[in-house]
């Protein structure tokens, strides 16, 4: 699999590829409206330029809790929020939520602040180690 990506900024948009290795190595990070920073080189042809995506570093990191929906009972989600406002910040929590036959993904608005010491002890806490992770 590879991955053919529109890259947007204020002065216009451009096409860029990610061939098959590369694209196994980042598919985790590559969400609509992420904000990244690429290594890349461009490459020009009668059809246009494009980039050809060698490296993707996030400006903004994820910590994604995976769970299922029966976790969610007895106070989870008053400790999550709990959790937010200890460790504020500008890193997206999202949290992935298993339930029958699909799994959904929520996004919160609140960031927090993936390299705060304590948040992913607590996180693990709530959730168990297995479910926490950080991109």
């Amino acid at each position: 699999m590879m991955a053919l990506l529109q890259i947007e900024d204020l002065d216009g948009s451009i096409e860029a590829v990610l061939f098959p290795q590369t694209f196994e190595l980042y598919r985790d990070l590559i969400t609509e409206d992420a904000v990244w920073r690429f290594k890349a080189r461009v490459e020009n042809s009668d059809r246009g330029s494009k980039l050809i995506v060698q490296d993707i570093e996030p400006l903004v990191g994820r910590v994604i809790v995976h769970t299922d929906e029966a976790r969610l009972v007895n106070g989870t989600l008053d400790r999550l929020r709990d959790i937010l406002r200890l460790y504020p910040g500008r890193d997206v929590l999202e949290i992935h939520v298993d339930s029958i036959g699909s799994t959904k993904m929520f996004r919160l608005q609140e960031g927090v602040d993936r390299d705060a010491q304590g948040l992913h002890a607590e996180l693990i806490e709530v959730f168990g180690a297995a479910a926490v992770r950080e991109l």
